[in-house]
């Protein structure tokens, strides 16, 4: 990497005060890289077309009563919608994190309850798992489904292919350092899954890290293969892809 290139992505790194920040300084920075691709479909979406789809997800969460501080729960594969939909929590201060794909509908009502989410975002092959949760307790209000509408769910097709919302993301200006960014649940081996609290200065600091003992140009690719509840799913494919 260039001395320039390298001092270029640390000051992006510097200056941000959260997350949002980093990603919205790429995306203003390179609008027409690809920012995102499917392995099963081939599609891709540039930073143009990946801010416009968080965009448009963020006003159906804030059109629901998503707001800062929230727990948004999400349950797929790893598929770009993944990315889309914690990007758009993320933006409007909301706490977005990951559940388990392997875990029963006890396992997950407990997590869900424990994070108090009202609003899950998942694929259709969860929402059984999701809808015994809610039988069993778990607080959800509404279930959105990326993919296909399914057992009473929201279809959320038309917000992933939208182009160009308007969305304001003022939301996102109010977002510190300290408000907390995900939580990452324990594997539940030594008892119940505990809710890990990352902040945004946590990751931020992470990535700050990373960026200075291996530095990245931006110029690669990233696969993610690992679950996005696992911490390092969440910075190595999903935080890092924010940053370059």
């Amino acid at each position: 990497m260039t001395t320039a290139r390298h001092d270029e992505i640390h000051q992006r790194l510097t200056d941000a005060r959260s997350v949002c920040d980093l990603l919205r300084t790429t995306a203003d920075s390179y609008p027409d890289r690809i920012a995102l691709r499917s392995h099963e479909t081939g599609a891709e979406w540039t930073y143009r077309q990946a801010i416009a789809r968080i965009g448009a997800v963020a006003e159906l969460l804030r059109e629901l009563g998503v707001t800062r501080g929230d727990t948004v729960a999400l349950m797929m594969r790893n598929i770009p919608q993944f990315h889309i939909a914690d990007a758009a929590a993320m933006m409007l201060g909301a706490v977005p994190f990951s559940v388990y794909n392997t875990l029963p509908a006890e396992d997950a009502r407990h997590v869900l309850t424990n994070a108090g989410a009202r609003v899950a975002i998942a694929e259709s092959g969860f929402v059984p798992v999701l809808r015994a949760a809610i039988e069993l307790g778990a607080p959800l209000e509404h279930l959105l489904i990326v993919d296909v509408a399914a057992g009473g769910g929201q279809d959320l097709l038309a917000e992933f292919a939208a182009e160009d919302t308007g969305f304001d993301f003022a939301a996102a200006d109010e977002v510190g350092p300290e408000d907390l960014l995900t939580l990452i649940y324990t594997s539940g081996t030594t008892g119940p899954s505990k809710g890990v609290e990352l902040t945004h200065a946590g990751m931020l600091a992470q990535l700050r890290g990373i960026h200075t003992v291996v530095p990245l140009d931006g110029h690669g690719r990233q696969i993610s293969f690992l679950p996005a509840a696992h911490v390092a799913d969440r910075w190595g494919s999903h935080y890092s892809a924010f940053m370059t």
